[in-house]
């Protein structure tokens, strides 16, 4: 089930110590780890923050790597959900989505929000502007303050949502997106404003899950 949470525009981050986790299981991720190389030799046992509580006020988070975030898939009592940034790109016409790229590790082939990512950082703004030029070509330059609008957890990742307005044009955009070669998406298109809701009664299938329930909640806002 999808839930979605309300946090304040100014959700502050606060660091905590990670949960002790016993040798055994240590092994198992580090097994783990080794067969998920094998498939995906590009993996990287990167840093990456882990949700611990949540208020509106404040989100509690520790530190992790790539590794325990895939190894919780397999080993439930791990129980880490894993912070990511999602990013509604906003230009004069619509929203900007992003189809994820076959070559993706997770949810391959599927629109989402674009930018997103996992969060590596303790900058929420930061992350977000690293996933815009990595995924969309972007700089901070492009667009205005991003602006937290909340949350949306999908039992395994929380993802903190921001809004993030161009003056570009998605034409603009769609061209310095296909400037460059892209890992993480192999298209985007515009989503206008006035069709959400055909997309929600239509598309959600070839869609991420927190997708639906992120366009409602924007829509909300925007009424």
């Amino acid at each position: 089930m999808i839930e979605w949470y309300d946090l304040n525009e100014d959700v502050a981050l606060a660091l905590v110590d990670p949960p002790e986790i016993d040798e055994e299981t240590q092994t198992q991720v580090g097994l783990n780890w080794e067969g998920e190389l094998k498939a995906n030799p590009n993996l990287t046992k990167g840093p990456i923050y882990a949700l611990d509580k949540i208020t509106p006020e404040v989100i509690r988070l520790y530190q992790t790597d790539y590794s325990y975030v895939l190894a919780a898939r397999k080993i439930p009592k791990l129980d880490i959900s894993a912070m990511a940034v999602t990013g509604l790109t906003i230009c004069p016409e619509g929203l900007v989505l992003g189809r994820r790229s076959s070559l993706v590790v997770n949810t391959p082939n599927l629109w989402e929000p674009a930018p997103a990512g996992g969060l590596s950082q303790l900058d929420l703004h930061a992350q977000l502007f690293e996933e815009l030029e990595e995924e969309l070509g972007l700089t901070s330059k492009d667009c205005a303050r991003p602006k937290v609008i909340g949350g949306v957890y999908d039992g395994s990742t929380f993802d903190v949502v921001l809004s993030l307005k161009t003056a570009l044009s998605f034409s603009a955009l769609e061209g310095i997106f296909q400037s460059s070669s892209r890992d993480e998406y192999d298209a985007i298109r515009l989503l206008p404003f006035d069709q959400f809701d055909a997309f929600l009664q239509k598309e959600t299938d070839s869609s991420l899950e927190i997708l639906p329930v992120i366009l409602k909640e924007f829509q909300k806002l925007n009424n």
